[in-house]
């Protein structure tokens, strides 16, 4: 058994979490560059959009939908996530990680 993580009260600076985050945004082998994943806190709960995935957490009850197309992954990004692209640009992400989707 490994630790993944380990917690503690000792007061942390904003830089000692640098390192990690540079691995976490680069590293081969970290989930976040082999998927794509956007995520944001609400006051119930928790949206997520993972690959073509919206996953809804509210009150302690989840619902996931399967998104159909590039078209409709980008109005979930803007509709939740006020993040605005092109349909094109959202296929050109999906197809950076090797993932297709129906324009």
């Amino acid at each position: 058994f490994e630790n993944g993580y380990t917690f503690t009260t000792r007061p942390r600076r904003l830089d000692d979490y640098a390192a990690m985050c540079h691995y976490q945004q680069t590293a081969p082998e970290s989930t976040f560059t082999q998927r794509l994943i956007c995520s944001r806190a609400t006051e119930h709960g928790r949206i997520s959009l993972s690959a073509s995935r919206l996953i809804v957490t509210a009150n302690g009850k989840r619902d996931e939908h399967l998104l159909a197309n590039a078209g409709e992954i980008r109005v979930v990004l803007q509709q939740h996530f006020d993040i605005a692209l092109s349909t094109q640009d959202v296929q050109t992400m999906f197809n950076s990680i090797g993932m297709e989707l129906d324009s």
